[in-house]
């Protein structure tokens, strides 16, 4: 049985402990941020699809709180992880968001392939041209993104 010493002083551990890391340790875990990138990409898209607008605003800013969370990865690896997500994926985001914004659906399409091609351009950049984005249609979420309330 754990008493509540054990416990709390468990519990301060645990607050006291970072919660991501990079590859210093110091700092923003950027595979868990380019897992939110992902992920948000990846429902944007089945909700582009989907022709949800509702649904495609709410993931899309999503999207540019991930992006947003870049700024705190100085470097990574040894490359300027800051810089580049300045540089590269924010510009193509903003076209892409800027098409969500005016309701414009075959342009955010278009421009959301534009967005994959600056992730991929950053890859291979940043000597990761193995991890290649790709518009993948299938729906590994438990939710529809058919419906619109």
């Amino acid at each position: 049985m754990i008493n509540s010493r054990s416990a709390v002083a468990a519990l301060l551990l645990a607050l006291a402990m970072p919660l991501t890391a990079s590859d210093d340790d110091n700092g923003p875990d950027l595979i868990g941020l380019m897992d939110d990138l992902q992920r948000h990409s990846h429902k944007a898209y089945l909700s582009l699809k989907a022709s949800n607008a509702a649904l495609l605003g709410f993931y899309t800013h999503e999207l540019e709180e991930s992006i947003e969370a870049l700024d705190a990865v100085d470097s990574y690896g040894g490359y300027p992880v800051r810089q580049m997500a300045r540089s590269m994926l924010r510009p193509a985001f903003q076209s892409f968001e800027n098409a969500v914004k005016a309701g414009d659906m075959a342009q955010a399409g278009k421009r959301f392939e534009q967005l994959l091609n600056a992730c991929n351009a950053c890859h291979v950049a940043t000597e990761h041209g193995y991890i290649v984005m790709a518009p993948n249609p299938s729906n590994p979420y438990l939710q529809r993104f058919d419906v619109n309330r």
